[in-house]
């Protein structure tokens, strides 16, 4: 959708506040100019850019993917419906006006991370194959 994107920015006269920057494989300078992270998805498997953002202590908005869901927990309180801008744009101004709060919640969220490491997840596999044999 990048030629509707850049035509939107165009429309809307934004074109001088939007980068469309492409792919990047070096990211950390984004991050840490960041303030916070949205993350739209429609369905997505495990999003590494979403433990990415928690380990950056970004606060986060996130579509309720399935995804987004085993990263955040189904109890976190800023997924946001499919496709509708109107309640991302008021999520997106509370979780600034909540700033600190929002930073709070993410740190806790980040503790359980550890269960997306691979080493974790090799002892569990490890585990269960032991466990057939």
């Amino acid at each position: 959708d990048y030629k509707k994107l850049k035509n939107l920015s165009y429309e809307l006269k934004l074109e001088k506040k939007i980068k469309f920057l492409g792919r990047k494989t070096k990211i950390k300078e984004y991050f840490v100019k960041s303030k916070i992270f949205v993350f739209p998805s429609l369905y997505e498997g495990l999003p590494n850019v979403l433990i990415d953002s928690l380990n950056y202590n970004l606060p986060v908005i996130s579509s309720n993917c399935s995804g987004a869901k085993d990263i955040l927990g189904n109890d976190f309180k800023d997924f946001v419906p499919h496709r509708n801008y109107r309640v991302l744009a008021k999520k997106m101004i509370q979780v600034i006006d909540k700033y600190n709060s929002k930073i709070s919640t993410m740190t806790k969220i980040r503790k359980n991370l550890y269960r997306f490491m691979v080493k974790n997840q090799s002892i569990r596999y490890l585990n269960y194959c032991n466990e057939i044999l």
